[in-house]
């Protein structure tokens, strides 16, 4: 129930428009980030299901997406993998259990 609350993560000032910034609430590591696309902030869990690597050490796509920055795999604001760029043209991401880890 205390991740359906409205919590405040930061100070503007302590963000950046230009990368991803970590942040923990409730213990819990999260990735905050500029998307340039939609004009608004977005979060996520911290880690790609992929791997569990930090997000927060990625970079922000040219669509707003978040990158991985061990295989680059890309996840919108809703924390959806949207990208695998080693996945054939196409075909759905992260849609096996065996390339996630959870």
């Amino acid at each position: 129930i205390w991740a359906e609350q409205w919590w405040p993560l930061g100070f503007a000032a302590h963000t950046s428009r230009a990368a991803p910034v970590a942040v923990t609430l409730l213990g819990a590591p999260l990735v905050v980030w500029w998307d340039d696309s939609a004009g608004a902030w977005r979060c996520t869990l911290d880690r790609c299901s992929h791997r569990l690597a930090p997000l927060s050490e990625g970079r922000v796509t040219s669509d707003g997406c978040i990158e991985c920055p061990y295989h680059g795999w890309a996840f919108d604001g809703q924390g959806q993998c949207v990208r695998v760029p080693q996945q054939e043209e196409g075909s759905a991401p992260c849609r096996s259990r065996r390339a996630a880890v959870l």
